[in-house]
């Protein structure tokens, strides 16, 4: 792999935040998945969940937060137990696809993933939320499927054209492609729109692909 390859292969692993998705990009919240120990605090609140699920068997609502706690302790098979539970009670219900989605990513079932968030995607409101489209992209990308995470981040940049983290990715998956201009374009969109986080990794690109940044975007200085 070469060095402008190498950099690009970098840059997109940081496309994986984008799959735990910010409040911003979520219809109804989220929780996080970590590698936490078992903590007392947690089980005792599963426990309250759990006789809960008894007394009220018909709201998805709670195998939600039990879920929710599950990923917290990093028992992800139990989280997509539970999350599996909430969609038999809510099947129309995006965000309980959307994190069963991040679940089975963290999981390394790409598979399983994608069909969740494809699901995620089609249950949004349209048009309003980034976060099942932007983790779909990233799923594609780890599946080399690049032009179908394009297209994914394509209608993250329709639905939030502001925030300047989708053109980056656009740009990096362009370059994966060799295709030169269009990697261009999102790249500099990037940083016009004030891109941060990735600033330095997309000048790198830039200049890879020949764009003399001092003259022409006056950035790198």
């Amino acid at each position: 792999m070469n060095a402008k390859r190498r950099l690009v292969s970098e840059t997109l692993f940081f496309v994986a935040l984008l799959a735990g998705c910010t409040t911003t990009t979520t219809e109804n919240g989220n929780y996080n998945i970590t590698d936490a120990k078992p903590d007392s605090i947690l089980d005792s609140k599963l426990r309250k969940l759990e006789e809960d699920t008894v007394k009220y068997p018909l709201r998805a609502d709670l195998h939600y937060e039990i879920a929710s706690l599950h990923a917290k302790k990093g028992e992800c098979r139990e989280s997509a137990k539970a999350l599996e539970r909430a969609i038999q009670l809510a099947p129309e219900e995006a965000k309980y696809h959307f994190h069963l989605g991040r679940v089975f990513l963290s999981m390394s079932d790409l598979s399983a993933a994608e069909k969740k968030f494809r699901d995620a995607a089609k249950l949004s409101r349209e048009g309003r939320y980034t976060g099942p489209r932007a983790a779909l992209g990233w799923t594609l990308s780890l599946k080399k499927d690049v032009d179908g995470a394009i297209a994914e981040f394509g209608k993250c940049v329709e639905i939030d054209p502001g925030n300047p983290v989708f053109y980056f990715f656009l740009g990096s998956l362009h370059d994966m492609k060799g295709d030169r201009e269009p990697a261009i374009h999102n790249l500099r969109e990037y940083l016009a729109r004030g891109g941060v986080t990735y600033r330095k990794k997309t000048s790198d690109i830039l200049r890879s692909l020949g764009v003399d940044l001092e003259e022409d975007l006056g950035v790198g200085r």
